[in-house]
């Protein structure tokens, strides 16, 4: 016995969503951006710690690029472990 109602019939349901695809725009690309305040600028210029963690890190970025950045896992295990114990 075969049954045919209004919502058996020959009509694919899904046609019209696989034919309207929505189009991409790839025109307009999208970028990140930053912007500090001038006052913000000249507290970073103007703070001495700063300037030595700005040359500490350059140092850093320039043996990395170089090649001789290594890692001592027993200070990087010590600081990690004094962290977690501190923290409460």
């Amino acid at each position: 016995m075969k049954i045919q109602g209004p919502t058996q019939s020959q009509v694919n349901l899904y046609k019209d969503n696989t034919q309207k695809q929505p189009e991409k725009h790839t025109s307009k690309k999208r970028t990140d951006q930053l912007e500090i305040s001038q006052a913000a600028q000249h507290l970073q210029k103007s703070n001495p710690e700063e300037r030595m963690r700005a040359q500490y890190v350059n140092q850093i970025k320039q043996s990395y690029e170089a090649g001789t950045y290594k890692v001592h896992p027993e200070k990087v295990a010590n600081k990690m472990i004094n962290y977690w114990s501190n923290v409460k």
